[in-house]
C-alpha cells in the first residue's frame, strides 16, 4: 500500500472529522446525549452502571473519561435519582450537565462529543483497508471520500450515542473475522474475538453479528474451507467465548464494580417486569445475584430491555403527514429515499444494475464454490446488508435514518467496488470509454461532495432534492406546509439540536419573552433564561385563545416534533394540537428544527 494513498485517505477522514465536529459547535446536546453523558460519568466516577443499561457503556465510558479532564461539581450525585431512582439518568444528566451551579455545560458538550470522532475515524480507516483490499486504490479512495462526506454519518459522528460506533464495530468485527475464516491462525482467531467484543460493546443491536458470523462460517465451510485443519464452526464459537468473557465480561465488571448487588438484583427485576418471556428474566434475575457473572447477567439484561424495546416500538410514529402508533414496513426505504443525497442514490441503483448484470453474464450458477471464493468479501457484505434491512424493515423500531446506520458501510465498500469494476469494463472496451465513465463517475462524486458542503452545518436536518426547500434550512425557508417535517421528524430533522441556534437568533431579535415547546432534553432556561416561556399543545385551544392569554407579545416557537406529534393517531386524536398553526408562516426556521410564528391580533 503505498504511502501517498494512505496520507490521501488520512487526509479525507480527517476532513469529514473536522466537518462534523464544527458543525457541531453551536449544536445542543439532543435529546439521547444528555442521559447517556451523565450515566457515563457516573459509571467512570463511580464504577455504578445502574443508570442507562439499555446501551453498552463503551461509547459512555469514554465521554466520562473525557470529562475527567475539567473539574465538575459533584451535586448531582446528592440527588434522589441517583440515590434510589430508576431510570434516572434523564434527570441526573440534566441536573450533572446544566443545573449545578459551577459546571459549564458548553465546555461539557464540547469535550464529551471529541473522543466520539475515534469511532469515525476507525471505521472511515476500516473502510479504507478492507476497500483496498478488495478493489485497490481507486476502489478505497472512492470509498473514503463517499464514507467521510455523508452527510448522515457526520451528523451522527460526534454525538455521544451508539449509532456510529455500531457502524465501526459492525466493519472492524467483520473484516477481523472474514481474515480469520481465510487464514485461521490463533492471531487471526484472538483478533476477531476481540473485535466482536469491541462490536458488542458499542450497541445491543450488533448481538446480530453472532448468528451472521456463524451462518459465514458455515458457507465458508460449504464453499472454500473444507481443508486439512479447517475449523470455522469451532473457531466461531472460541471468538463468541473471548468475546463474551475476555472483552465485553471485564468491561461491564469495571463499569459495575460499585454497584451494590441488592439495588442490581432490584433493577433488573424493574427493567424487566414488561418482558413476556419469563424464563430469561428469570434467568438473569437468578444470574444477578451471583458476583462472578453479575457484570454478564447486567449484558444480558440490557440486550433483552433492546429487544423488547424494538419488538413493541419506539411509541408514536409521525410519517407522511399522519401520526401511527404501530412501525410501518415502508418508513424505512421512504426515509432514506428522502434522507441521502441524490447523488448517492444514483450510485445505488447503478452498482445494483451493476451487480445483477454481472451475476447474469457470470458464470456462478455453473460452479457456485469458485464464485463464492473469488467473491467471498462481497458475499459476505451483502449478506449484512440484507440481513439488516430485512430485520429493519420487519421490525417495531421506526426510530430514524440513524437505525440503518450499521449498514452503511458493507453499502459504501460495495458500491465503491462496483464503480471500479464499471471503469475496468469500460477501459476494456476502449480508452475513450473508459476516460467518459471515470469522469462521469467523478462528476456524480463532486455533486455528492458539493451536496455535504451545502447541508453544513445543518447535517441532521437535511434531506434531499426530492423534498422542497428542506437541504440546509434557514430563516428564508419558512415553509411548514411543503417541508420535511411534513414527512417524517424526531432524529431524522428534530432531536433537539437547534436549541443554541435558536437562543441565538432570539437574542439577536431582542424578543424579551416567546413562548416555545421544545423537543429535546436540554435545558432552554440554560440559554434563554428568563426570555423563556414554557408551552404545549394542549395550553391554548385556538388561535384566538393564545392571541388572548399569551404572555410573550404573540411570539411562539414549536420543535417540528412537537408540532407534528400534537395531532395525535386518527384512532386517538389529541385534541388542543398545533392544528390552529397551519394557517400561519413561521417568521423563521431555526435550523430545519424549530419554526417561529409572530401571531398578533
Amino acid at each position: 500500500m503505498k504511502r501517498s494513498a494512505i496520507l490521501l485517505a488520512a487526509a479525507v477522514i480527517l476532513l469529514g472529522a473536522v466537518l462534523s465536529y464544527a458543525s457541531s459547535w453551536h449544536e445542543s446536546l439532543i435529546i439521547d446525549e444528555v442521559p447517556h453523558i451523565g450515566a457515563g460519568y457516573s459509571y467512570v466516577k463511580k464504577a455504578d452502571m445502574r443508570m442507562n443499561p439499555e446501551h453498552p457503556p463503551l461509547v459512555k465510558d469514554l465521554a466520562g473519561i473525557a470529562l475527567l479532564a475539567l473539574p465538575l461539581k459533584q451535586g448531582a450525585f446528592d440527588s434522589a435519582d441517583w440515590q434510589k431512582g430508576v431510570d434516572g439518568e434523564w434527570n441526573f444528566g440534566r441536573s450533572l450537565i446544566f443545573n449545578t451551579t459551577g459546571n459549564d455545560a458548553d465546555k461539557i458538550r464540547f469535550v464529551a462529543r471529541l473522543p466520539m470522532l475515534l469511532f469515525f475515524i476507525l471505521g472511515g480507516t476500516a473502510v479504507f483497508v478492507w476497500t483496498q483490499k478488495i478493489y485497490g486504490r481507486l476502489g478505497s479512495f472512492i470509498a473514503v471520500v463517499l464514507y467521510s462526506l455523508s452527510t448522515t454519518i457526520l451528523s451522527h459522528a460526534h454525538f455521544v450515542t451508539t449509532d456510529v460506533p455500531a457502524l465501526t464495530g459492525v466493519l472492524v468485527s467483520s473484516y477481523l473475522f472474514i481474515k480469520y475464516l481465510k487464514n485461521q491462525t490463533g492471531k487471526n482467531l484472538w483478533w476477531a474475538g476481540i473485535g466482536l467484543g469491541f462490536a458488542l460493546l458499542t450497541k445491543f443491536s450488533t448481538v446480530l453479528l453472532v448468528p451472521y458470523f456463524f451462518i459465514l462460517a458455515i458457507v465458508g465451510y460449504a464453499v472454500f474451507l473444507k481443508t486439512a485443519g479447517s475449523r470455522p464452526i469451532s473457531g466461531t464459537i472460541k471468538i463468541t467465548l473471548i468475546a463474551i468473557f475476555l472483552i465485553v465480561s471485564p468491561v461491564y465488571f469495571l463499569n459495575t464494580f460499585n454497584y451494590p448487588i441488592q439495588k442490581q438484583i432490584q433493577d433488573t427485576k424493574t427493567f424487566l417486569a414488561i418482558y413476556p418471556n419469563k424464563v430469561p428474566v428469570k434467568i438473569i434475575e437468578t444470574l444477578s445475584g451471583v458476583p462472578v457473572v453479575r457484570a454478564l447477567a447486567y449484558y444480558g439484561a440490557g440486550v433483552l430491555m433492546a429487544e423488547d424495546r424494538a419488538a413493541r416500538g419506539g411509541g408514536t410514529i409521525f410519517f407522511l403527514g399522519k401520526v401511527y402508533s404501530t412501525a410501518l414496513r415502508g418508513y424505512f426505504p421512504f426515509v432514506y429515499l428522502i434522507k441521502e443525497p441524490i447523488a448517492w442514490l444514483f450510485l445505488v441503483v447503478v452498482a445494483i444494475v451493476w451487480f445483477i448484470s454481472r451475476a447474469i453474464k457470470s458464470d456462478w450458477a455453473k460452479d457456485k464454490k469458485t464464485w463464492a471464493v473469488n467473491h467471498f468479501d462481497e458475499l459476505a457484505l451483502g449478506l449484512w446488508l440484507a440481513v439488516y434491512i430485512f430485520i429493519s424493515v420487519i421490525g417495531g423500531l421506526n426510530i430514524g435514518i440513524r437505525h440503518l446506520l450499521p449498514i452503511y458501510g458493507a453499502a459504501i465498500i460495495l458500491v465503491s467496488g462496483a464503480m471500479v469494476n464499471i471503469i475496468n469494463a469500460a477501459k476494456n472496451r476502449s480508452a475513450a470509454l473508459g476516460k467518459i465513465t471515470v469522469t462521469a463517475i467523478f462528476v456524480i462524486i463532486g455533486f455528492y461532495a458539493l451536496e455535504n458542503f451545502r447541508a453544513y452545518p445543518n447535517y441532521l436536518s437535511y434531506f434531499n432534492q426530492f423534498i422542497s426547500g428542506t437541504a440546509n434550512a434557514s430563516p428564508e425557508k419558512n415553509s411548514v406546509s411543503n417541508g420535511a417535517s411534513n414527512y417524517v421528524v424526531d432524529s431524522n430533522l428534530d432531536w433537539g439540536q437547534d436549541l443554541i441556534r435558536f437562543s441565538d437568533w432570539v437574542k439577536g431579535q431582542d424578543i424579551k419573552k416567546i413562548e416555545f415547546d421544545y423537543f429535546g432534553w436540554a435545558d432552554p432556561h440554560y440559554y434563554l433564561g428568563d426570555r423563556y416561556i414554557w408551552t404545549y399543545s394542549k395550553k391554548y385551544k385556538d388561535v384566538a385563545d393564545f392571541i388572548k392569554n399569551n404572555q410573550s407579545d404573540g411570539w411562539l416557537a414549536v420543535s417540528a416534533t412537537s408540532l407534528r406529534g400534537s395531532y395525535g393517531t386518527d384512532k386517538n386524536p389529541s385534541k388542543p394540537n398545533y392544528r390552529w398553526l397551519d394557517i400561519y408562516k413561521p417568521v423563521a426556521n431555526i435550523g430545519g428544527s424549530i419554526f417561529v410564528y409572530r401571531i398578533e391580533k
